[in-house]
């Protein structure tokens, strides 16, 4: 049975069906390296600023340390960092301004200060740098009516692993189990 198949049994008639699958990996300039295994993401980076938006857990940070390995990094998980933007989002000009312009500028979490979007416009209009801005609540800065960089910075989407990410990795059942957040994925402990 091919695997299209496969999964028309599956929804039509709630069929699991188990597959045992030799472990191989595939090196790529994309790989997202996640536990014991390496993920090859489809993603790629584009030319410009962008925002990538995805679910928690999807290796939005894995993969752009991966992909952007000489970006500056600005954690807004770290508390230092974010309370010291909060209290004064033009410290970020000041961090930025410090960097060669040729870097990429990554800010994970923008969602937790919203207003640093003003900042980030003013670096990218006045400057020329380019930004990756992560987040899992794309809803959360609508919300905040905040500064969404309309046409200056595209949007990406990050998802749970694909089909064509997996390459001979891809277990029907493990996905049918645990669903196909890298992170769970390689969780052989606790699944």
């Amino acid at each position: 049975m091919k695997l299209r198949h496969l999964r028309l049994l599956y929804f039509s008639a709630l069929l699991v069906v188990k597959f045992t699958v030799k472990f191989t990996i595939v090196l790529a300039p994309q790989t997202l390296y996640v536990g014991f295994f390496m993920f090859a993401r489809t993603l790629q980076i584009p030319k410009r600023s962008f925002f990538l938006f995805g679910p928690r857990a999807t290796g939005k940070t894995t993969w752009l340390k991966k992909m952007l390995p000489n970006a500056f990094m600005i954690n807004l998980l770290s508390n230092e960092m974010y309370f010291n933007l909060l209290k004064a989002p033009s410290h970020l000009s000041e961090l930025v301004l410090a960097c060669d312009k040729k870097k990429w500028i990554i800010i994970d979490e923008i969602q937790r200060i919203p207003n640093l979007l003003n900042e980030v416009h003013y670096l990218m209009e006045d400057y020329g740098y380019k930004f990756v801005l992560t987040g899992s609540s794309a809803r959360k800065l609508k919300k905040s009516q905040s500064n969404l960089l309309a046409g200056r910075a595209i949007t990406l989407k990050m998802f749970p692993l694909i089909r064509e990410e997996y390459k001979n990795t891809f277990n029907l059942n493990d996905i049918l189990s645990f669903g196909s957040l890298p992170i769970v994925l390689n969780d052989f402990e606790n699944r």
